[in-house]
């Protein structure tokens, strides 16, 4: 028995695999550790939740931090696995992108004002915008 532990901790995967769960161990403690003082020290509401929040990213970020730091010479392959998954989503879904950025434009960089006419498609009327800004 000794000796099979023996060989299992001069395994450098294993000993990265025991580094990470003993990290996940220590960080969820902490971060429900802060949790439970928030939520005893703090009185207002909207703070309290929003608090609470922000150390469960905490959280979430640091963990992924301490992975990426445990297994960063084996995330080669998965970069490029993640890349090309990127590239593939992109592709099927350019259109939707592309609309996203047109609505994103036409709301938030002022092309058109309330009560502009448009034309799309042949069919000419009022802006989207004027239909929603209420009576002139």
């Amino acid at each position: 028995m000794d000796e099979l532990l023996a060989q299992w901790l001069a395994d450098p995967i294993a000993i990265r695999i025991l580094a990470a769960i003993i990290g996940l161990i220590i960080i969820g403690l902490i971060s429900r550790a802060i949790r439970t003082a928030i939520t005893r020290y703090i009185n207002v509401a909207d703070t309290r939740y929003r608090l609470r929040k922000l150390s469960s990213l905490a959280g979430y970020i640091i963990v992924i931090l301490m992975l990426i730091f445990i297994f960063g010479d084996r995330i080669g392959n998965l970069e490029v696995t993640m890349g090309v998954a990127g590239a593939g989503i992109a592709f099927a879904l350019q259109e939707v992108i592309a609309s996203f950025a047109g609505w994103f434009a036409i709301t938030f960089a002022g092309f058109y004002k309330p009560g502009d006419r448009v034309q799309l498609g042949g069919i000419t009327g009022m802006s989207f915008i004027s239909a929603f800004s209420g009576p002139r």
